[in-house]
């Protein structure tokens, strides 16, 4: 790589003379960071992180903002036993990570101890797909280390300036600031942090706590009191036991609303520890500094009283745990993170700090107490409760084997144009819009411990399991209409307080965080807002690269399910279930291998047009069903007979034949369960119209590539139809760039598989030896017999030269772009001194101007560059003698920016100490292309 240097002199006397030309400038700069981003990413997590992967992967330039050093969220601090229920849920580039870490474990030596473990719901491993749900902290990190560093994303480290870090213009936010004075600015914006700060400072309407049970027609919302208790009996809730009088201990409220009302508590936090018996890989916990009796009275007392299991320990590979809260009293710190007039989410940074230190000395303080308190060795022995386990050495190295990130179950709620609440994780709302999947618990954490007729009781703990994944809308990532118009929120989306408690989950956040990239890079491309979307194009884009949106298969039939009311007729007692996944909506019906010829399901369709029509049936597989289940149809041409065995073939539309049918509702399909020789399943029948044909367009989700660069064009194929064979869809070249540019070079045509609505073709533009200027492929979708137009029938590809060479393209003409000794980075063709690179860099016919300046205490080294040149590549080193040069240390601290047409003077802070006092230093400026 060809590189240029330009080398100050730095004394004491010049900078004096430097610091007094420069005082009265220092007012004109922003703080603004020298680079301007296509997509600003805020947070750190693991959504965040597949939010920008995403993002650069679309060919955009990314800047990942995270309030810590810490990136991956939950997912790297300690919780490795994922909360997941159902892996048919996980696409894109969540399915990618835990791929990762399935090939992580397998090319480990101790795979056959490993590989056989348990995870949450399911197996550790998954041979088949190969992927793995549980993992150590270490390894999440490695992985995200290594999908961010295959991509371009710029990290930066620092925290949102609450007080006014979101700049807006009309509605659009422009940049956000961090306290350090550094901003960010930015075409769309992603808020993956676990508090919602960016989408508050924005003005987006939100909610936090718990609304009431009526507001959205749930049940099981606002406070929640059961009449079981998971406090153990007897735990008395008084300063003196059995004294009323004496008041209750800290954090015991005397008395609660009633069921189903409305509050702002939040669902207790706590840490997920990961924690070992191994002696060679363990560091025991020490008792607390400031360690009080009175903090952990409720613990000692819970012991006293019988309970002994105070944690989940939840095994990892290499003998370590995901350890979680568990039971009445454990590791949640309930009620600590709300009160009067404040919660989490209301705190400045540092007070969040503070009480998360609250957590910590909560978390460590319990295992010390159950491992070495007096009155609990008296309750249980000598040993203690949980003995031998402590914090895993190899992990949180510099966090004092601690994670580093208190787990935030749930802070701001997004208020959208949609709300997904459990009617939808219940499957009786179902989002037309789905951008991925749930499919975990509606689950809630305890919020508040209340004094219960004497004993303490835990308040607000909820965990209904839905009956099958659901979809999650695309509306309830972007704020209502109106409001922010290039904001996308995939963690404090838009729910309310139970149905979060089922979408939080970190696999769901990661393809959030996709699908939240995704739909900013199509905004960005067509010059909209994150409301107008086009959910069609959206919807092709994602599942072409590889996202889940529905578990049920494309369809295009008219269904008629089990459960809908008009269009099926049930005779006899079946029972309708949802145990057995692969079922067509939200549960199916069986016989329980009773009542033999008397029960049966006739489904009903009504018939648009008259025609042949392919009729299919659907049933869950298993080894106890029936081989021999009696189908009749009756169509246009009589009743035909046939058997269906549903010990196979489950999970799909089974096809059953093409008869013809007339219009309305005359011809149907019987299932009965006479004669049969085992279970029988009605789960639903479609009819499929043949010799419609299917609709193809074209989408560019990725319009341009850069010639030699890593990221490829990209062009999706859809048809929309009946999808069951393949199909091959044809096309025409033309514009000012040509086939042969590209690898793969573009045939003419591809062919979409069957069972498939899309096809990706990715088109890398192949590097040249001389700059060639921007041109156009245009792909235009060519009529055919076997399929129609739809409304996208083209789309075009730009294929540019690196900024650089765009600007000699502009610069030299043919002849002068074939000699090197011209036209080449190095050449300085008019003898003047400053050579092309350095001339493209600074925008002017000269070097860059440059100078070093102090402000304060903080030394800068200054230059100027053209936007243009933005892209290339470009570093300070510092030397006492011009023989050995060293990097120059970049400050995290805002690096100032002042705009000046086409020119940004940019000041890059090398020193936070000012000048030295005596010698010399040079400074120089490397730039590459």
């Amino acid at each position: 790589m060809s590189r240029f240097s330009i080398s100050l002199l730095l004394s004491p006397r010049r900078i004096l003379v430097r610091l007094f030309v420069c005082a009265g400038l220092s007012v004109a700069f922003v703080s603004a960071h020298p680079e301007e981003f296509d997509v600003v990413v805020y947070g750190g997590t693991s959504g965040g992180i597949t939010a920008a992967v995403a993002s650069a992967r679309m060919g955009k330039r990314v800047a990942l903002v995270s309030p810590t050093a810490y990136l991956g969220g939950l997912t790297t601090s300690g919780l490795g036993w994922t909360d997941l229920k159902n892996a048919a849920i996980l696409g894109g580039l969540s399915k990618e990570f835990y791929h990762r870490v399935y090939l992580h474990y397998a090319a480990q030596p101790n795979w056959n101890s490993v590989k056989s473990m348990a995870g949450q719901h399911m197996a550790g491993f998954d041979h088949t797909k190969q992927l793995g749900i549980i993992f150590e902290p270490k390894v999440a990190t490695q992985i995200y280390d290594e999908m961010l560093a295959e991509t371009t994303v710029q990290i930066f480290t620092g925290l949102l300036d609450l007080t006014d870090g979101v700049a807006m213009n009309g509605q659009r936010i422009t940049s956000i600031k961090l306290e350090d004075g550094r901003v960010f600015t930015g075409k769309m914006f992603i808020d993956a942090s676990y508090e919602g700060d960016v989408m508050a400072g924005a003005g987006v309407s939100f909610y936090v706590g718990r609304e009431a049970n009526s507001v959205y027609g749930e049940t099981i919302n606002g406070v929640q009191n059961p009449a079981t208790n998971d406090v153990v009996a007897g735990l008395d809730p008084y300063n003196v036991k059995g004294n009323p009088a004496s008041g209750l201990l800290p954090g015991i409220k005397a008395s609660i609303a009633a069921n189903g009302t409305a509050d702002g508590n939040l669902q207790a936090y706590c840490y997920r520890m990961c924690l070992t018996n191994n002696p060679a890989n363990r560091v025991m916990v020490a008792q607390p500094a400031n360690y009080a009796d009175e903090d952990f009275e409720l613990v000692l007392r819970a012991v006293e009283a019988g309970q002994t299991q105070f944690m989940k320990m939840d095994g990892m590979p290499n003998a370590k745990t995901d350890s979680n809260n568990l039971s009445g009293v454990s590791l949640d710190y309930i009620g600590k993170n709300w009160g009067p007039g404040w919660d989490w989410s209301t705190l400045n940074h540092q007070e969040r700090a503070a009480l998360a230190a609250e957590h910590i000395y909560w978390q460590l303080g319990l295992l010390w107490t159950i491992q070495n308190h007096p009155r609990v060795l008296a309750k249980v022995g000598a040993n203690g409760l949980y003995p031998g386990w402590g914090l895993a050495a190899d992990e949180f190295t510099d966090t004092g084997n601690f994670p580093p990130q208190l787990y935030v179950r749930e802070a701001r709620r997004m208020v959208s144009d949609y709300v997904m609440t459990t009617k939808n994780c219940a499957g009786s709302v179902v989002a037309p819009d789905s951008v991925g999947m749930g499919a975990y618990a509606m689950d809630s954490h305890h919020t508040q411990r209340f004094n219960s007729n004497g004993s303490v009781k835990n308040e607000g703990g909820v965990y209904e399991i839905p009956p099958a994944p659901y979809p999650i809308s695309y509306r309830s990532l972007v704020p209502k209409v109106g409001q922010c118009e290039n904001l996308l929120v995939p963690w404090c989306l838009s729910t309310s307080h139970m149905a979060f408690g089922s979408a939080r989950m970190e696999p769901v956040f990661m393809t959030m965080g996709q699908s939240a990239a995704t739909a900013a890079a199509l905004a960005i491309n067509d010059g909209t807002t994150v409301q107008q979307v086009p959910y069609e194009k959206l919807a092709a884009v994602l599942r072409a690269d590889g996202q889940v949106l529905s578990l049920q298969p494309e369809a295009y039939g008219i269904i008629v399910d089990s459960e809908d009311a008009t269009g099926a007729v049930i005779t006899g007692n079946w029972t309708a279930s949802s145990s057995v996944p692969g079922f067509n909506g939200t549960s199916y019906l069986h016989d329980g291998g009773e009542g033999r010829g008397q029960k049966s399901v006739r489904f009903t369709p009504v018939i648009p047009t008259a025609g042949s029509y392919r009729v299919s049936l659907r049933w869950n597989a298993n080894s106890n069903r029936a081989t021999n289940v009696p189908i009749a149809i009756t169509h246009g041409g009589g009743v035909t007979n046939t058997t269906v065995n549903q010990q196979a073939n489950g999970s799909t539309w089974f096809d059953l034949g093409v008869f013809s049918f007339t219009p309305g509702g005359g011809g149907n399909l019987l299932l009965s369960n006479t004669g049969v020789n085992g279970h029988v399943i009605a789960d639903a029948a479609m009819w499929t119209r043949i010799g419609q044909l299917p609709t193809v367009r074209i989408y560019s989700p990725v319009p341009g590539a850069i010639r030699g660069g890593s990221v490829p064009a990209t062009l999706v194929f859809t048809r929309e139809g009946d999808a069951a064979a393949p199909l091959q869809v044809f096309y025409q070249l033309s514009g000012s760039a040509q086939g042969s540019a590209f690898t793969p070079q573009p045939t003419g045509s591809v062919t979409i598989p069957a069972g498939k609505r899309e096809f990706k073709l990715p088109l890398a533009a192949l590097s040249s030896t001389l700059p060639m200027g921007e041109k156009a492929l245009v792909l235009q979708l060519s009529a055919h017999a076997s399929y129609s137009l739809g409304g996208n029938n083209s789309a075009t590809i730009l294929v540019r030269d690196t900024p650089f060479d765009s600007w000699r393209f502009a610069r030299f003409n043919s002849a002068e772009l074939a000699d090197p000794s011209i036209s080449g980075p190095l050449a300085d063709p008019d003898g003047s001194g400053a050579v092309n690179l350095l001339r493209f860099f600074s925008g002017t016919e000269s070097w860059p101007r440059t100078s070093l300046l102090a402000q304060g205490n903080i030394l800068y080294f200054e230059f100027d560059r053209h936007r243009a040149a933005a892209g290339l590549g470009y570093d300070i080193e510092e030397s006492d003698d011009l023989q050995e040069w060293n990097p120059s240390p970049r400050l995290t601290m805002h690096a100032p920016t002042q705009d000046q047409g086409e020119v940004q003077k940019i000041q890059i802070p090398v020193r936070s100490s000012g000048p030295p006092a005596e010698g010399r230093k040079f400074f120089r400026l490397n730039v590459a292309p």
